[in-house]
């Protein structure tokens, strides 16, 4: 868990300043103020028995905060719902049920409820169902325990209130911490769909949609304020006998490899996608000088020209074709993107294993 968490989709950048241990930390803090304002709140009134159960909310609490960082969140939430469930029976066994613990109680089964549910999945888990059905039960647990016995102390009515409404802050400040956090998994949950649904899933580059807006922020930067910029195609040279000497293992394992030589060249003018099969695009914004993408292309051939693969004791390299083409103001991006993709083919017809790049009028 971090204290900060950022996140991109597309061209757009989303942030979350404050992470799941901020507002952990937060939530127990709120507890632990609480628990110690109606410690000495009982001690100067002599109400034992209210003395005792905050105490021992103090050392539990303070143990939590000193351990979060080390525990994984099931555990956490875990011992938070015992917490709180020992201090429900603890206030039923000395002051009984007028204390407004119901309420208090009530707040803990939303909080494991909500904890529990998923959102990746449409069935729980074993620990998702335990913390869902062991609130519910220790609840009317309490309930029937509450009606058959006698209380160890009688509260006066004026302390009774005061601290029913330390309660309820502290199960307010619970749920509007739990709120918050929910919010924040169901975010980063519809993240992960979303930037699976725009990564391509071998190479962990952009597919065609993801990079859709990398290409509408260059084509408005052309638009409004006359950036250039420039696109190139990748194929890689004889790919199908690969697969077919080697096996489509080997072959997704080249994939792999130059999708991740693409992904080290990634900037934030410089965005790389799997253009479909064997063929990767790479835009390159604000590509002021017309030979920047040839340079940037021969890098990137010669990087890749450097691997080296093994099958059954063969070893063998690849090598690359490009086709590099620079935009125009009088020409739209599916126009640029097929001068490349003729310069590409060129480049197949005419011995492979070449970048082709040559003024967009010519």
């Amino acid at each position: 868990m971090l204290y900060i968490k950022k996140m991109s989709i597309g061209g757009n950048k989303m942030k979350f300043k404050l992470g799941t241990q901020f507002y952990l930390s937060a939530f127990l803090s709120i507890v632990l103020i609480t628990h110690v304002i109606m410690l000495f709140d009982s001690m100067i009134r002599q109400v034992y028995a209210c003395t005792i159960q905050n105490a021992i909310g103090c050392i539990v609490i303070t143990i939590l905060y000193l351990t979060k960082k080390k525990s994984n969140p099931f555990v956490m939430i875990f011992f938070i719902l015992l917490h709180l469930e020992l201090q429900v029976f603890m206030a039923i066994f000395f002051m009984g049920w007028k204390m407004q613990f119901q309420y208090y109680y009530l707040g803990i089964m939303v909080f494991s409820v909500l904890m529990s549910f998923p959102l990746d999945s449409r069935e729980l888990t074993k620990k998702q169902k335990f913390l869902g059905i062991s609130s519910t039960v220790l609840f009317f647990s309490s309930y029937i325990i509450s009606r058959n016995i006698n209380p160890l102390y009688t509260i006066p009515e004026k302390i009774a209130d005061r601290i029913a409404l330390l309660n309820y802050i502290s199960i307010f400040s619970g749920l509007a911490f739990l709120s918050n956090l929910f919010r924040m998994n169901a975010i980063r949950f519809a993240y992960m769909m979303r930037n699976q649904s725009l990564r391509d899933e071998l190479t962990k580059l952009y597919n065609r949609r993801g990079i859709r807006a990398e290409m509408d922020r260059a084509i408005d930067a052309m638009q409004t304020e006359g950036i250039p910029y420039a696109v190139a195609i990748f194929d890689i040279d004889d790919f199908k006998l690969i697969n077919d000497t080697y096996g489509h293992d080997m072959g997704d394992e080249v994939l792999k490899k130059i999708g991740k030589i693409l992904q080290d060249f990634e900037n934030e003018i410089i965005t790389a996608c799997r253009w479909g099969g064997e063929e990767f695009l790479l835009i390159r914004q604000n590509s002021i000088y017309k030979e920047s993408m040839e340079i940037l292309a021969h890098k990137i051939a010669g990087k890749i020209s450097q691997l080296e693969f093994n099958s059954d004791g063969t070893e063998f390299k690849v090598t690359v074709t490009a086709g590099c083409a620079n935009s125009d103001p009088e020409l739209s991006l599916n126009e640029t993107l097929k001068i490349a993709d003729n310069r590409l083919y060129h480049g197949k017809q005419t011995g492979k294993n070449k970048i082709v790049s040559y003024d967009i009028n010519q």
